[in-house]
């Protein structure tokens, strides 16, 4: 991979103002368009079955980091990167969860469903702009969030036995941001050890 530069620039997600901002920011620092967005923030709630027990806040935050952000920032991407617009193109890569298929995480797998539920759409409509978009579906990644007991037990019923390491994770965003991709829009690559 190439080597670069990376610089710090913060925003709330969830708030458009706040994305419109951070895109305004980034393109007036590097004096260009962005060819590349990686939508990878994201809140879970503790481990919630029980519907009755899920909060409306808590529901409420989850959908709008998990889903809404995620279109705030593919919508000023797609102003920016459109070759409809005067941009060169380029490849958005959101992170989702393999939770939007089994819903363990009540709110969490919900929000990460209609995340999955964009990028469907919009990888119908976005490749006639020059524009890719696919998704990366990790399942337990050992990012250091979950405790050692919890990753003992959750990597009994991964039939590859283990968690999965973040550069697994970043191969496949890699991957999805390279030329090598050019011919994906809509694919959704489970990096899950098996589940």
């Amino acid at each position: 991979a190439e080597e670069g530069t990376i610089l710090p620039f913060q925003a709330d997600i969830s708030d458009p103002a706040q994305v419109e901002k951070l895109f305004q920011d980034i393109e007036k620092h590097f004096n260009t368009n962005p060819t590349g967005l990686v939508a990878n923030a994201g809140v879970m709630e503790p481990m919630q079955k029980d519907v009755t027990k899920i909060e409306n806040d808590i529901l409420l935050r989850d959908f709008k980091t998990n889903a809404a952000g995620p279109f705030y920032c593919t919508k000023e991407f797609v102003k920016r990167a459109s070759t409809k617009n005067g941009g060169s193109g380029g490849s958005i890569v959101c992170v989702s969860s393999i939770s939007s298929e089994s819903a363990q995480i009540l709110a969490y797998g919900m929000s990460k469903a209609a995340l999955e539920a964009m990028v469907s759409g919009l990888s119908k409509t976005l490749p006639l702009e020059g524009i890719r978009i696919n998704t990366v579906q990790p399942g337990l990644i050992d990012t250091g969030l979950a405790s050692p007991e919890i990753l003992e037990v959750m990597s009994g019923v991964i039939p590859a036995r283990r968690a999965g390491k973040p550069n697994e994770v970043a191969a496949a965003i890699e991957y999805f941001l390279s030329d090598q991709s050019q011919y994906c829009s809509g694919t959704k690559l489970r990096i899950a050890g098996g589940l």
